[in-house]
């Protein structure tokens, strides 16, 4: 009867799972949404054409997946704690968030969001994780379960 909606996949023997995935799945979209229009805002605040930013926005949101690499890849790297900083540092991407947590603030648009992100960097440099790729936000973010007691 699932075959109907799509391809019915087993994720493991937690019923927990199921619910789990389909929240990390409205993650990522929910995440991507607020940050297409955020883009868009900052655009719009000095009077740029918002149609030629949505159209670079949608182009470059099409090749994240190429300039993160194989699913596999980054499974492994995340599931071994390794985090080369070879194409990219923390360090790097921090200060990238640092801009635009500022450019949000020039520009008199919500700064909630680069803010969340910019946390993430800084946590991860104060954890020691800065010279490492953009992906050992991984461990601080995994870290969070356990200064909450989880």
């Amino acid at each position: 009867m699932l075959r109907v909606l799509g391809t019915p996949r087993y994720l493991g023997a937690d019923i927990r799972l199921a619910q789990l995935f389909y929240l990390a799945n409205l993650d990522v979209f929910l995440t991507a949404l607020a940050a297409v229009l955020h883009a868009a805002a900052l655009i719009e605040s000095v009077g740029g054409p918002v149609d030629h930013a949505l159209e670079d926005l949608y182009e470059h949101l099409t090749l994240i997946p190429d300039m993160i690499g194989p699913s596999g890849k980054l499974a492994a790297d995340l599931a071994t704690s390794r985090h080369p900083g070879d194409l990219s540092t923390v360090t790097m991407m921090g200060a990238i968030a640092d801009h635009l947590v500022q450019a949000s603030i020039d520009t008199g648009s919500a700064q909630e969001l680069p803010a969340a992100v910019e946390h993430l960097y800084d946590a991860a440099i104060v954890a020691g994780h800065g010279k490492d790729n953009w992906t050992g936000l991984f461990e601080v973010i995994k870290a969070g379960r356990e200064t909450r007691g989880r």
